[in-house]
């Protein structure tokens, strides 16, 4: 995957998106162009809220036939791992928004971050 991030805060909220091209690693693969959005209220280090969206547009060479959007509720967190270094964790529950989504799906991401 490669492609831009966009970020831009505006008091204590946190608004990002990131267009994706991806490419599966084989002959014949389309270049797809997939999104993440989200939403953060930056309440606290130890637990933020706000919404994610996930969502698949399909092959450049026809867009928007093969569509997939998602969107739900996350939490946002963090916690110290020593010295300047940290965890990072975020947690969605993603409702489909179009048949070609799955209804419910639950999401979990933890990164360490060092510095």
């Amino acid at each position: 995957m490669l492609g831009p991030m966009f970020e831009k805060q505006v008091g204590r909220e946190q608004f990002n998106v990131n267009l994706l091209f991806e490419r599966k690693l084989k002959d014949g693969a389309d270049t797809e162009l997939v999104y993440r959005a989200q939403w953060k209220h930056r309440a606290g280090r130890v637990l933020e809220y706000g919404v994610q969206a996930f969502g698949e547009l399909g092959a450049l060479d026809h867009l928007g036939r093969e569509e997939e959007h998602k969107v739900g509720p996350a939490l946002f967190g963090s916690f110290p791992a020593g010295g300047n270094n940290k965890w990072v964790w975020d947690t969605a529950v993603l409702v489909g928004v179009n048949p070609a989504a799955p209804d419910l799906s639950f999401r979990f991401e933890l990164e360490y971050e060092a510095y």
